[in-house]
């Protein structure tokens, strides 16, 4: 049974540690206690090195499997500094908890723990389960999805244990992401010579390439684009030879991808013909795009639930997560399933206390249901 104020209490110990970019002997004590639950339970646990940059990777099953039946995803860093515990520690203000990360998602990854410690033997018994704890999924899992890609593609279902937004709608698509970084070399020189001086403006060839990037920005097509102008230029009578820019396009439908990379082959033809060279650094996040069998699941699952969670439904989400990355392996996926939360990514992140039980049941029911539907 689903004991409310014991997952409290883990939970303000988890919110406790900075676990944030650059945290990661925050990131590694995160994965140690949960390590520690699942040894508990006498589960097999491996604490995996994934880079120096950040913390381990811990994966946890009930028993070494060619094929899993379900893999479980949680992540144990934040997006906040160091220190940032001090400044918005655990707190409960009557049906709201409040804290660094609660939301985003150490609530989320402590749930995980708290359904398998609950799930009966019998469905243990017959479900080979994977658990996984990754801790760089706030900078795009660089580093983990290369280590977790083994154990996502031997699964057949993931569940995805980010907040539940305070509408009740999960998630089982999410659109794409394609994000680039562009440095533009010019030629400096005065503004007032640029015909005899050669001088050749980084800051013309990118104030150009956010207009074309946003001809892509299309509601009907439900892609968006937003560019940021990270450096360029000095004075107003001296041509820039250097300029940064910052681009994302986030993206629903699969053949978008294809209309970005013609524009952006396109504006390095122009920048070339414009006397300008460009290096370039680009982040490829596909969709997460259910296929007919996961539209199926996903709506079976919501018939299963609706009487213990009236408002379970889906909705496309713009953020990114670790489905994007494992949808691309293989399982059907659905996303949003740990406690409901709001306001993250702030000093007003929370979870709502009430609803922290849901989730339990609505997973359990879930893991229940794959057990019964599993071929014996």
């Amino acid at each position: 049974m689903f004991n409310l104020k014991e997952y409290l209490a883990d939970l303000e110990k988890l919110v406790s540690i900075d676990s944030g970019k650059g945290c990661v002997e925050g990131q590694l004590e995160v994965a140690n206690f949960l390590k520690d639950k699942f040894d508990g339970l006498g589960w097999q646990t491996q604490l995996q090195d994934i880079g120096t940059e950040v913390g381990p990777m811990l994966s946890c099953v009930n028993r070494q499997a060619e094929a899993y039946d379900l893999m479980m995803m949680g992540h144990i860093d934040t997006v906040f500094p160091k220190g940032h515990v001090e400044i918005n520690p655990f707190k409960i203000d009557g049906d709201l908890a409040y804290g660094s990360g609660i939301a985003d998602m150490k609530q989320g990854s402590l749930m995980a723990y708290y359904i398998i410690k609950e799930m009966p033997k019998e469905v243990l018994d017959k479900l080979n389960i994977a658990v996984v704890f990754n801790p760089d999924e706030e900078i795009g899992s660089r580093y983990s999805a290369k280590a977790y890609k083994d154990i996502a593609q031997k699964s057949e279902y993931c569940y995805i244990y980010e907040a539940t937004p305070l509408d009740g709608k999960r998630t089982i698509e999410r659109k794409g992401a394609f994000g680039l970084t562009v440095e533009f070399f010019g030629k400096a020189g005065h503004c007032g010579y640029m015909f005899t001086n050669g001088a050749k403006s980084a800051v013309n060839e990118l104030a150009y390439w956010i207009l074309e990037f946003y001809k892509l920005h299309s509601e009907q097509r439900n892609t968006t684009v937003n560019s940021v102008v990270l450096e360029g230029g000095t004075a107003s009578n001296i041509v820039p030879g250097y300029a940064k820019l910052k681009t994302s396009i986030r993206f629903a439908l699969k053949d978008e991808r294809d209309n970005i990379s013609k524009t952006l082959t396109r504006l390095q033809e122009h920048a070339k013909e414009q006397g300008i060279s460009v290096e370039i650094q680009i982040i490829d996040e596909h969709p997460l795009i259910p296929s007919e069998k996961g539209y199926r699941y996903a709506k079976e699952v919501e018939q299963l639930v609706k009487t213990i969670a009236p408002d379970f439904s889906y909705e496309l989400k713009g953020g990114l997560s670790d489905g994007n990355i494992i949808g691309q392996f293989g399982p059907i996926v659905i996303d949003s399933l740990g406690p409901m939360g709001n306001a993250v990514h702030t000093d007003n992140e929370h979870i709502k206390i009430s609803k922290i039980e849901e989730s339990f049941n609505v997973s359990t029911i879930m893991i229940k249901n794959l057990a019964e539907r599993k071929k014996v």
